[in-house]
């Protein structure tokens, strides 16, 4: 069993909601325009987590006009998002002690080593996400590499998750059926592209929820 979990807004803070840093520094009024030119741009946004545009160019185009601030203040912005946590996220995945017989367990190719010990799942990271922030992510957050044993990236195959062929690949290409995986995000979106492949889904919203529906697939918890 593998649980593929999202990272931006269900283990940190990411490029969403950064308004409430512009916000605290310049207004409401420049937060609420600033929400607004994000839709706008949201092209470049996703270019820019494909890997086609760098971070410094997708700034570039989203704060043209008359700003308060420039791009190195937004990328300080975003640096404090990404040092946030999401409240206890991260101690549900390492809590899980137990998960039931009925689902199945992952072999890797002809390996006979099972990818669980102690009943517990392997973890993880699918992950749409900025290529230049890699670095940080790893000095901020060393307890997410930790946690999950293997990375996936969007910048890495040129593709989101919600796009055509992204979830049958990640299954194609480790030797996975799709009853051997449960994915968590916080984007209906997402969760959706992976439920028509069979994939067992959660809809993220908040730790406590999280762990109510692992429950419910009857994963147990240390406490």
């Amino acid at each position: 069993m593998v649980i593929w979990t999202d990272l931006s807004e269900v283990l940190i803070g990411g490029a969403y909601g950064l308004q409430k840093f512009v916000e605290r520094s310049y207004g409401h009024e420049v937060a609420q325009r600033f929400c607004k030119r994000s839709r706008e741009e949201n092209n470049a946004f996703c270019d820019l987590m494909r890997g086609r545009m760098a971070e410094e160019d997708y700034w570039r185009t989203l704060l043209q006009g008359d700003w308060p601030f420039g791009i190195d203040e937004a990328k300080v912005f975003l640096s404090q998002n990404m040092a946030c946590n999401i409240s206890k996220t991260i101690d549900v995945y390492r809590n899980i002690v137990y998960y039931p017989d009925y689902l199945k367990p992952w072999y890797n190719g002809d390996k006979t080593i099972q990818s669980f010990s102690h009943g517990r799942p392997t973890i993880w990271l699918v992950s749409d996400h900025i290529k230049e922030r890699i670095p940080e992510l790893e000095h901020l957050h060393p307890e997410i590499f930790e946690l999950t044993s293997r990375q996936f990236w969007s910048f890495e195959v040129g593709k989101l998750k919600n796009e055509h062929g992204r979830f049958q690949s990640l299954l194609e290409e480790n030797d996975l059926d799709a009853d051997e995986v449960i994915f968590v995000d916080d984007s209906a979106r997402n969760t959706a592209a992976a439920a028509e492949l069979g994939i067992a889904t959660i809809t993220f919203k908040n730790a406590e929820q999280l762990q109510q529906e692992l429950q419910s697939f009857g994963f147990r918890f240390a406490r």
